[in-house]
């Protein structure tokens, strides 16, 4: 009985994908969310040029979470294991509000707006049956 329960017991992990350091594959995710992060500022630049409040609300808190990440960067490289693991739970809460943004967001686009462009189609094709409208090859 004693040797099930030590086969079935969780061991930690040494190594990322069993080729790096443990420590060397989180710094390199976070780089890589910061990356993420970073676009978040040219996205309020670009917001200038138009945009919506979904958009500017989703820029701004790429910026703050930057400031996050860069907090957690920090708390990696320190080898800090109580601020790592406040910092797992940022990441976790990150990914999980943008898996929500970007699901609301596809709905939104796909099932709102094209409900919306099958309606000026039939209206446009409703017009141009009426002689009002017509294109350049139906003369």
């Amino acid at each position: 009985m004693r040797l099930l329960r030590q086969r079935w017991r969780l061991h930690a992990l040494n190594s990322c994908l069993g080729i790096m350091d443990i420590k060397t594959g989180a710094i390199i995710v976070v780089l890589f969310a910061l990356l993420n992060k970073v676009a978040g500022i040219y996205g309020l630049i670009a917001i200038f040029n138009g945009g919506t409040l979904a958009q500017l609300s989703m820029y701004i808190y790429s910026v703050l979470a930057l400031a996050a990440f860069t907090w957690g960067m920090n708390a990696i490289t320190e080898e800090n294991p109580k601020k790592s693991f406040y910092f797992a739970h940022i990441f976790l809460g990150d990914h999980l509000l943008n898996t929500i943004w970007t699901v609301l967001l596809r709905y939104f686009v796909v099932v709102l707006q094209s409900s919306r462009w099958q309606t000026s189609r039939k209206f446009s094709r409703s017009r141009r049956n009426d002689g009002v409208w017509r294109s350049y090859n139906d003369r």
